[in-house]
């Protein structure tokens, strides 16, 4: 073998090598989480809690007024930009409520790993409930997810029908919230909506379109159509 067939194949080999390592990195290495949660910072509520402190480093916010429909809102703030803000008009002033407002994506848990007893007592005592979240994405859309089938078709209808800019999807690929420990699908009947981030800027800067998504959601899921 000559030299310069020698250096060709050393370098080679190292750049065989550097590829694999690469692959390795890319798969496992951050970016947010999806279904399985597996890159999250934190395993679970417990383990953010027992690392951050709540009051400084997040806030839980729990409503409990009593009523058989509740909203949840656990990755409020910096986790899902401004997803407390929806969970708020929908809640109004009558429906219970449960919201997580962090200080950075790290307090990402992924819904069927976030067991804070206090979302879940509340989660199980509620005929109805709806879990707001948000994802990256440009284009204006809902994606409507939950493993109740029937509130999952009932509230894409109606936020299908309701005349608002967004597309309405009841499948997007790893955000349909079908695992049971998933706190949307603790009630009796419950519902996941994953706003994008071109949703949730439409709505922060048009209140009436606040209003009107919040009332199709509240009227598919409690079944009541509100003036």
């Amino acid at each position: 073998m000559t030299l310069s067939s020698l250096y060709i194949s050393l370098v080679s080999a190292a750049l065989l090598v550097m590829s694999a390592g690469c692959g390795g990195e890319a798969a496992t290495g951050g970016g947010r989480a999806t279904t399985a949660g597996s890159r999250d910072t934190y395993a679970n509520f417990a383990d953010l809690a027992a690392h951050e402190q709540e009051g400084r480093d997040f806030t839980v916010t729990v409503a409990d007024r009593g009523a058989p429909d509740s909203v949840f809102a656990f990755h409020g703030g910096h986790i899902d930009s401004g997803t407390e803000k929806i969970a708020a008009a929908v809640a109004g002033r009558d429906w219970n409520s449960y919201v997580l407002v962090g200080s950075s994506y790290r307090q990402h848990v992924t819904s069927a790993n976030f067991d804070d007893p206090r979302l879940l007592d509340l989660a199980k005592r509620s005929q109805r409930c709806v879990a707001i979240h948000g994802h990256k994405s440009d284009t204006p859309r809902i994606c409507v997810g939950g493993s109740n089938e029937a509130v999952r078709t009932r509230v894409a209808q109606s936020l299908s029908g309701a005349g608002l800019p967004f597309e309405v999807l009841t499948h997007c690929e790893g955000l349909d919230g079908l695992m049971p420990t998933n706190p949307a699908n603790m009630c009796h009947e419950g519902v996941q909506l994953e706003f994008s981030g071109a949703a949730r800027s439409q709505l922060y800067a048009d209140p009436g379109l606040m209003d009107r998504t919040a009332r199709a959601i509240r009227g598919a899921v409690d079944g009541v159509t509100r003036p």
